[in-house]
């Protein structure tokens, strides 16, 4: 029995970490990567196979100095640093204080907008009031 539509394609086939979970415990910590399957077909269509597997780690004070080749993203070659497991965690929780940082400046701005836009309004009305009040007073 033939397929509707059916063709053969070819192209690049890859494991990537589609998602990546980090547990930042009081007791204990962790990481886990989801993987997925990408498949990039020649006429460009990208279909996704999830959840190939998951790869995990508790950090421990026995690995955390744990070293690791950094790896260029885009050419997959080492760039001849390393790295450790405390640097991963430090670089997390001084992104996470930025991101954290810059909300709750976002948050205050929007709250002093907002209170500036009252004032205003409130301004507004009082002007409104003492020309109403003015337009009544009889001429003398």
């Amino acid at each position: 029995m033939s397929n509707y539509k059916e063709t053969q394609q070819s192209g690049a086939v890859y494991t990537r970490a589609s998602n990546i979970m980090v547990g930042n415990g009081l007791e204990q910590k962790s990481i886990q990567f989801r993987e997925e399957q990408v498949f990039i077909a020649e006429n460009g269509d990208v279909l996704f196979k999830p959840l190939m597997g998951v790869l995990s780690e508790n950090l421990t004070e026995e690995n955390m100095l744990t070293s690791f080749a950094i790896v260029n993203p885009e050419t997959g070659e080492e760039v001849g640093a390393y790295s450790n497991y405390v640097d991963v965690q430090v670089l997390l929780h001084s992104l996470y204080l930025f991101l954290a940082n810059r909300r709750d400046e976002r948050a205050q701005e929007q709250e002093l907008e907002q209170e500036l836009e009252q004032e205003q309004e409130q301004e507004l009305d009082q002007e409104l009031e003492l020309e109403l009040e003015l337009e009544q007073e009889p001429e003398q």
